[in-house]
């Protein structure tokens, strides 16, 4: 497989670990994310967070799916933007409950 059709699936890899993370090991995402922002509860139901991250693992299987392209690089960089912008939304709201969104013990997996 040629690198730039590598470099198509790479970020659902990273979106992949990613709700892995929060949500298998070490988990605990739901339950700090209604608890944000500080001082207000969001109810947040596990139908809403699945079809939102439904959502981003099939924007994030167009890439791969429109292979090396015009297209499939354009839907590769709005992919990436969006993990990007998610990743700022983790660190912002890290910062401000200053408390890490997941169980303890847990290392953060923008750090490896």
């Amino acid at each position: 497989m040629p690198a730039r059709t590598v470099v198509l699936w790479l970020p659902m890899v990273a979106i992949a670990a990613h709700l892995f993370e929060e949500f298998v090991w070490p988990g605990g995402f739901k339950e700090w994310y209604q608890r944000y922002p500080p001082g207000r509860t969001v109810p947040v139901t596990a139908r809403f967070l699945l079809i939102m991250n439904a959502m981003f693992v099939a924007l994030a299987a167009l890439p791969p799916v429109l292979g090396p392209t015009l297209r499939g690089f354009a839907f590769w960089m709005v992919v990436a933007a969006l993990a990007a912008a998610n990743g700022v939304f983790h660190v912002v709201a890290t910062l401000r409950t200053r408390a890490y969104a997941h169980r303890r013990g847990a290392i953060p997996q923008g750090t490896i």
